[in-house]
Order: C-alpha cells, then sequence, then structure tokens
C-alpha cells in the first residue's frame, strides 16, 4: 500500500514531535503493510515560504534517514507537503517546490468553510493550466456535507482535481457508507492516513485495506489501492 497522506517528519508541523516517534510511526506504517510513504508536512503561506519550508523538510528528513539506516526494513519514503490554500496559488510560480517528489502532484488543504467563491475554484484550474500540477485535494470528507458533496466534488474534478480522503472517513461508522458511495461514485480516487502520531491519529491504513476487500471485493480493492502508484508514477 501507498499511504498519501502523513505528518511523520519530526518537528516540523502538529505531526511527529521527535524523530523517534517518526521510526515508531514508520516500524507500524511497514507492519501493516505501507511499502511507500508520502511525507506531506504542513504549509501556511501566511507563516512560511516554500524555501524557509523546503529547508526546515530536508533538516527533518536527514535526522529521520540516519535513524532509520539501521533499520532492517524500510518504506519508500516521498517528500511533499501539504499545502493550504491562498487566493491567488494558482499563478505563485514558487509552490511548484513543494510538488510530491517531482511527480507534479500537489496535495493542496482547502479552507474549512462550507462556501468558497469561484476563485478557489478558477485557483485548482490554474495550478494545473499555469503551472502544471496535478491537484490532489486533501481530506475531502472535512469541506463537504452529505448535502453539498456532489456538487462541490463535481466541481473540484470538474477542474481537473484528483480527491483524496482520510483513512479515518472509511473506518468511522457513522461515516463508512457515505464514505464507500463516493468512492464507487468515482468521486474518491485516493486515500492517506493523515497520520500525526503514534498514540493520537496514528497510522491506519490496513484497516482501509480491510473494509475495501469485504465490500468491494480483493481484485477491485486492490486496483484502487493502485491508483496513488501511477499518480506518482513509483
Amino acid at each position: 500500500m501507498l499511504d498519501f497522506h502523513t505528518h511523520i517528519l519530526p518537528n516540523v508541523d502538529d505531526g511527529s514531535q521527535s524523530v523517534e516517534e517518526s521510526v515508531s510511526m514508520i516500524r507500524e506504517e511497514l507492519r501493516q503493510g505501507v511499502d511507500t510513504i508520502v511525507l506531506t508536512p504542513h504549509f501556511y503561506a501566511k507563516k512560511t515560504t516554500p524555501r524557509e519550508l523546503l529547508a526546515k523538510r530536508d533538516e527533518a528528513f536527514e535526522k529521520l534517514s540516519q535513524a532509520l539506516s539501521t533499520e532492517q526494513e524500510k518504506p519508500k519514503l516521498l517528500l511533499g507537503s501539504e499545502v493550504h490554500y491562498y487566493m491567488g496559488i494558482g499563478r505563485s510560480n514558487s509552490i511548484t517546490s513543494l510538488q510530491i517528489a517531482n511527480s507534479g502532484v500537489l496535495l493542496l488543504e482547502l479552507p474549512f468553510e462550507n462556501t468558497w467563491s469561484d476563485s478557489l475554484f478558477r485557483d485548482v484550474r490554474e495550478l494545473h493550466t499555469n503551472l502544471g500540477l496535478q491537484v490532489v485535494i486533501a481530506h475531502v470528507e472535512r469541506y463537504v456535507t452529505r448535502w453539498n458533496e456532489k456538487r462541490i466534488i463535481d466541481q473540484l474534478m470538474k477542474e481537473g482535481a484528483w480527491i483524496q480522503a482520510n483513512a479515518a472517513f472509511f473506518i468511522n461508522p457513522s461515516t463508512q457508507r457515505r464514505a464507500l458511495r463516493l468512492l464507487k461514485q468515482g468521486r474518491i480516487q485516493v486515500i492517506g492516513s493523515d497520520c500525526h502520531g503514534i498514540e493520537k491519529r496514528i497510522p491506519n491504513m490496513v484497516l482501509v485495506e480491510e473494509i475495501l476487500t469485504e465490500k468491494l471485493g480483493e481484485k477491485a480493492a486492490k486496483e484502487f489501492l493502485q491508483k496513488p502508484y501511477e499518480l506518482l508514477g513509483v
């Protein structure tokens, strides 16, 4: 499996707070069958610049890599970022430096308000048309309700975006049916754990695999879980 959305890098954001915690999270991912992990620390344009985040990210990655050097089994680690939307992002050339592993894919976190202006959808479109990026919308279940989900998701997909949902959306019994319905409708293409620690918001991809296998069948589940590998070219 590939975990598309994580906060495993140590001391970069509100995720892992130590190298030791990061190593424990990676061990847990491996135990669950995850062989590829996308490292997506938060980026907020109001707080920092892409260059500053990249410097902090690379320093944390170096420390993590050193700690993993003695591990017998290691996953493939891909560097990226979870970029918080800001007006005009579709014309910000520097944002391309935050794509995932030079794949041309950008994980974009949208505002949590449930009403957005036309400029937001235009920016999503322009991230592709102006900057050549494939946008993936982070944890879409946080922005939509069952009343507006189709309209909002369809508009984002019309602008060329892929849709990522968190594993918890499928695991939580109160939202599982809704999550599976959106996946079957083609309105979710990618799943990530969005893990932040080893005790709270922990890696949980294996539970999604089990649910998808039970609800979709083994073949369909495997085909779906292969999509992020194809998207990232890994």
